[in-house]
C-alpha cells in the first residue's frame, strides 16, 4: 500500500466521523434477537404427551425402589379376539385376588373391589397378545387397567 492510498482512506473514515472499531456489531441488538428467538420457541413448544406414546414399561424393566423389599407378583392379563366387534374379546387373569376375570367389564370391576389389596405404584401387570389378537382388544385392556390409576403396564410376548 502506497503511502498516497493510505491518507486517502485515513481522509475518508475521518470524514465520515467513524473510527475502525465502529464496525464491531452491535451486540445489544443481536442479544435482542436471540431473546425474540428463545421466546418464539418457548411459546410455540408443545409440552403434551403426543398421542402415539403410551405409557408402559418395556419388557424386562421393573426398577425396585428399596433393593431389599421384594417385587410385587406380577398380575398377567392374557387378551384373546372372540369375533369381530370392539367388545368380541375375551381374558384370563391370573394373580387378581378375588373372582376369575373373563371380560372387560369384570376386570374393571375387580379392579374397583381390590383398590385396598394392591397399590397402584407398585403392582405390575403383564398383558400378552394371543397371535391371533386384534390390536384395538389389547389397547382396551391397557385403557382399563390405566383408568384404575395402575401406571406400571408391561406388554410381553405370549408364552
Amino acid at each position: 500500500m502506497t503511502a498516497r492510498s493510505f491518507e486517502i482512506t485515513a481522509t475518508r473514515r475521518r470524514r465520515n466521523g467513524r473510527a475502525a472499531t465502529s464496525l464491531a456489531p452491535r451486540l445489544a441488538s443481536m442479544i435482542d434477537v436471540v431473546f425474540l428467538l428463545l421466546m418464539y420457541f418457548l411459546l410455540i413448544a408443545g409440552f403434551t404427551k403426543p398421542e402415539s406414546s403410551l405409557d408402559a414399561e418395556l419388557a424386562g424393566e421393573a426398577p425396585v425402589a428399596d433393593p431389599f423389599d421384594l417385587p410385587p407378583q406380577p398380575i398377567d392379563v392374557v387378551v384373546r379376539t372372540t369375533g369381530t366387534g370392539p367388545d368380541a374379546f375375551a381374558l384370563v387373569v391370573a394373580g387378581l385376588p378375588g373372582d376369575a376375570v373373563s371380560d372387560a367389564e369384570m376386570l374393571d370391576a375387580a379392579l374397583a373391589s381390590s383398590d385396598a389389596v394392591l397399590s397402584r405404584t407398585d403392582q405390575v401387570f403383564v398383558v400378552r397378545a394371543e397371535p391371533t389378537t386384534r390390536w384395538e382388544h389389547v389397547l382396551e385392556t391397557f385403557n382399563i387397567i390405566r383408568r384404575r390409576g395402575y401406571e406400571r403396564v408391561r406388554f410381553e410376548e405370549p408364552k
